[in-house]
Parts: structure tokens; sequence; C-alpha cells
């Protein structure tokens, strides 16, 4: 085994979802006092920083959908909001709604929507198979960007999807799929840990019309987040560390970080894009 993959292996061992997070946001806030995106980079410019980076895989999603200005966009697995910002800010949504299991996330998304004056998002802790704070047929578009391979019943979501989802909305989920799926031992391992519980794209695939969603598109980014990865020497080019010994730790975190990834890619990792509506129902004949 390869130290990359061993080094991979450690890291997941040590952490829970809720912890990798809190980790997360606590390295960007220390290190580079500021708030990133919690997903992963899309390559399209080589000068690109990292939090661009994180715009361009937001802004590719949502160009598979119709444009969502002046509609109401329910984000499941919203972070700690500063994509809602960027989503709000650039691509003009009549409300913004972002939901996240996780309490830290949305402590830090009010405490962003605060500083910025944003009266048209709001945030609910919320759990994706369960959207208690969420009405039915109450929204335009659901998206979610690599979120649900935390969710160890995807099925569920994706009937929450059709609940929550108005007759014609659209739908966008990002994921990172399995190549390779684990089984036995391994395969509850890794459910018990409760970081990852990704499923193959023949699973998605299978999934949809058991949840009464009509799939429009599917696409495969892989190898443009795989390239956003190898890119992560200009991650950081344009921040100024607070001092010498920082500025170490975080280029020695973000290429452990950037080389751990980028193997997942090449061995059994995938990402996709699916998009897709809640069909309209047609009309009811007498007989």
């Amino acid at each position: 085994m390869s130290i990359v993959a061993r080094t991979s292996n450690f890291f997941v061992s040590l952490v829970t979802s809720e912890r990798f997070y809190r980790m997360m946001n606590l390295f960007y806030i220390r290190f580079h006092n500021e708030y990133y995106m919690l997903h992963y980079p899309f390559f399209e410019n080589e000068e690109d920083d990292l939090i661009q980076s994180q715009k361009n895989l937001t802004n590719h999603c949502l160009s598979k959908i119709s444009p969502v200005k002046g509609k109401v966009v329910l984000d499941v697995g919203c972070g700690n909001g500063i994509q809602g910002l960027h989503i709000t800010e650039d691509h003009g949504p009549e409300k913004y709604i972002g939901i996240d299991i996780l309490p830290e996330n949305i402590r830090i998304a009010n405490q962003l929507i605060g500083e910025n004056d944003n009266d048209n998002m709001v945030f609910h802790i919320d759990n994706a198979q369960d959207l208690v704070n969420i009405r039915d047929n109450s929204v335009d578009v659901v998206i979610n960007i690599e979120s649900a391979l935390h969710y160890p019943n995807k099925m569920r979501f994706l009937k929450e999807i059709y609940r929550v989802l108005k007759p014609g909305g659209e739908f966008l989920i990002a994921d990172v799929l399995t190549t390779k799926k684990p089984s036995g031992k391994k395969n509850n391992k890794q459910n018990r840990w409760g970081i990852f519980h990704h499923w193959t794209l023949e699973e998605y695939l299978n999934s949809f019309p058991f949840a009464d969603l009509k799939l429009i598109s599917t696409h495969d980014i892989s190898q443009s987040v795989l390239q956003g990865f190898r890119n992560y020497k200009n991650w950081f080019r344009k921040k100024k560390s607070k001092n010498l010994l920082y500025h170490l730790i975080s280029h020695f975190l973000v290429f452990i970080n950037a080389k751990v990834y980028s193997h997942m890619y090449v061995r059994t990792r995938s990402y996709y894009v699916f998009t897709g509506v809640k069909p309209i129902p047609g009309p009811k004949f007498l007989t």
C-alpha cells in the first residue's frame, strides 16, 4: 500500500463527519482569516485560487439546470453558508433556504448573513433524509452539492426531494460516487465511521424512478475535479499567512489533502452531476 493510501486510511479512521467539517472551518479561519466553501475545486484556469475553484464547481453545477433567478431555492447540505452567499449574490434567487445537519455550520452561516445583510436567506438545522422544516410542494429548485456522500439512506433523501419540490420543479445532485463498491467488513467499517456512504452510478440511475423523479441529465466531471486538486499550489497564492509557521503548516496540509483526494479519484472515485424534475401530474379522465 502506498504512503498516500495509508495516509488516506489514517485520516478517515480518525474523524467523523462533524469533526471533519469543524476541522475544515477551523483551518480556513485560523490560517487564512476567512471561511471557504466546503466542497471540492473545479478546474477552469491555472490562475484560479481555491475559492474561485469552488465557485467554479457551484457555477458549473447550476449551469446544468434552468436559471434560479427569481425562484425559491433549497440547498440541502449547505455547509457554512459561503456557497449560499455566492448563489444569492451571483444567481439572484427570490429566496434561498439552506439546511445542514451540523449546528456549527448553521451558526457560521447565520453569522455570515448577519454581516452581509441578506434578508432573502434563511438557514435551518435539518436532516436531508427528513426535511421537517420544509413544507410539501414549496420550493422551485433543490440543489445538493457534495453532501449526499454522507447520507446512509439516499433513497429517503430522493423521496424528500420529491415531496418538497413543486410539480415541475428541478433538482440538482452533485455527488462523489464509488467505482469500486466495498463489501463485507470493509463496508461495515466504512458505515460505522459515519464518513462516507457512496453509491455507484448504477445505484443512482436505478433509484430515481422509485422516488418518482425524472432524470434529465447525467454528467461526469471527475477529470475537472481531479485537475482542480492537482492545481493546489495556486489555492492560496493570493493569501498571506499570519507567520512563517502558519504558512508552512498550511501548505503541508494542503499538499497532503490534494494528494490524498487525487489518489482516491484515480483509484476508486468519480464525480457526477445529476439533474431532473418532479413530473407534473397529467390530466385525470373519468371513465
